[in-house]
């Protein structure tokens, strides 16, 4: 009899852990599956802006290389700054929006990551999520420091009919 309570017992224990296993892994593979989106739509980004910066870099040499072979060398030599492909502006401008995608994708990362982390946490240990705070809180605070305002309005109302002046009321109070 003792036997049959200690195996029905770890029979239950064993079914729940599978269950929280199979549950943690689908929120594994979730939060994967979101992390891919995250890192393959800044990766299209990326590779447009990379991808358009070159083909303007590119561009700007090849009109800089044809007005050199079109003016001679000893245009070129004499004045060699007006034969260099005005990029330069095309280059930081693509730097700057590259470091700005990857910032955005570490912190879109970063979010994901810890959401998932906590889910399959949540799972493994069978508690359900936090509930975010509703909106009647949020109502209820702003209701009652609108009722404290009417509050000290009215009574600085009323020191004021007192004294027929608010000068006098705001002396007196003091």
């Amino acid at each position: 009899m003792a036997i049959q309570n200690i195996f029905n017992t770890v029979k239950g224990r064993v079914e729940t852990a599978r269950k929280q296993s199979r549950e943690a892994f689908k929120a594994y593979m979730d939060t994967q599956k979101k992390a891919l989106d995250v890192v393959s739509a800044n990766a299209q980004s990326l590779a447009k802006t990379e991808i358009g910066a070159a083909k303007d870099v590119y561009a700007a040499a090849k009109a800089s290389f044809e007005k050199a072979r079109q003016d001679g060398v000893r245009q070129v030599a004499s004045k060699p700054q007006d034969y260099v492909p005005a990029s330069r502006d095309t280059v930081v401008s693509a730097y700057k929006e590259t470091l700005d995608l990857l910032v955005k994708t570490g912190n879109e990362l970063s979010t994901v990551v810890n959401k998932g982390y906590k889910s399959v946490r949540d799972k493994l240990t069978g508690k359900k999520p936090a509930a975010r705070k509703t909106a009647a809180k949020r109502k209820s605070t702003t209701t009652t420091r609108k009722t404290t305002a009417r509050k000290s309005t009215a009574r600085k109302s009323a020191a004021t009919r007192k004294s027929g002046n608010g000068t006098a009321a705001t002396t007196a109070s003091s």
